[in-house]
């Protein structure tokens, strides 16, 4: 499962957490650690970016917005990609971020394949 930037939801420490209370209790005590004092495993909810907004890691998510807006399955799917948005979150520091965009790239490039080898994007053929 990936979400609309890239990420990879089943390796998503937030996701895991969501999923895993043992782990959202390691979340929270790394987070306290971490500068965060008031850190507690109820944060950790996310059911990724299909799920209701109740279940999002961020609720004010633009790339989220505006694939739904599109009504794309992800950024590699949309005629403006790379977008000074997706570009500036693939940039903003985070290794994970950029490996989503890279992603997302190699997604664009197989579908770019596909259309052009003339097969199905979902490998039916």
């Amino acid at each position: 499962m990936f979400a609309p930037c890239g990420i990879d939801c089943e390796n998503c420490d937030m996701y895991r957490a969501a999923c895993d209370k043992e782990f959202a209790e390691f979340m929270a005590a790394d987070w306290r650690n971490s500068g965060h004092p008031g850190a507690d495993a109820s944060w950790f909810t996310c059911k990724g970016c299909n799920s209701e907004s109740s279940m999002l890691w961020s609720e004010n998510c633009t790339i989220r917005d505006c694939v739904r807006e599109k009504g794309i399955e992800n950024c590699s799917r949309c005629s403006s990609f790379p977008c000074d948005r997706l570009t500036n979150f693939a940039n903003d520091g985070f290794p994970h971020h950029r490996c989503a965009f890279e992603r997302l790239c190699r997604m664009r490039d197989e579908l770019a394949s596909s259309i052009n080898s003339g097969s199905s994007v979902s490998g039916d053929s």
